[in-house]
Protein backbone atom coordinates (compact mmCIF):
# COMPACT_ATOMS: atom_id res chain seq x y z
CA UNK A 1 0.00 0.00 0.00
CA UNK A 2 3.01 2.47 0.94
CA UNK A 3 4.58 2.18 -2.68
CA UNK A 4 1.30 2.75 -4.45
CA UNK A 5 0.80 5.83 -2.17
CA UNK A 6 3.95 6.91 -2.94
CA UNK A 7 3.71 6.16 -6.90
CA UNK A 8 0.60 8.17 -6.37
CA UNK A 9 2.19 10.98 -4.57
CA UNK A 10 5.04 11.00 -7.30
CA UNK A 11 2.62 11.53 -10.46
CA UNK A 12 0.16 14.06 -8.63
CA UNK A 13 3.21 15.97 -8.15
CA UNK A 14 4.47 15.81 -11.67
CA UNK A 15 1.01 16.16 -12.76
CA UNK A 16 1.03 19.57 -10.87
CA UNK A 17 4.28 20.76 -12.11
CA UNK A 18 3.55 19.82 -15.70
CA UNK A 19 -0.15 21.97 -15.35
CA UNK A 20 1.78 24.91 -13.88
CA UNK A 21 4.42 24.72 -16.47
CA UNK A 22 1.76 24.75 -19.49
CA UNK A 23 0.08 27.97 -17.09
CA UNK A 24 3.90 29.98 -17.38
CA UNK A 25 4.57 29.03 -21.35
CA UNK A 26 0.68 29.55 -21.74
CA UNK A 27 0.88 33.17 -20.27
CA UNK A 28 4.78 33.73 -21.64
CA UNK A 29 3.17 33.11 -25.36
CA UNK A 30 0.37 35.49 -24.77
CA UNK A 31 2.58 38.08 -23.49
CA UNK A 32 4.97 37.80 -26.48
CA UNK A 33 2.14 38.00 -29.04
CA UNK A 34 0.85 41.01 -27.36
CA UNK A 35 3.95 42.82 -27.52
CA UNK A 36 5.05 41.84 -31.32
CA UNK A 37 1.40 43.80 -32.03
Amino acid sequence: MAIITAVLSVILTIVTIIDKTIEVVDKIKRHGKSHDV
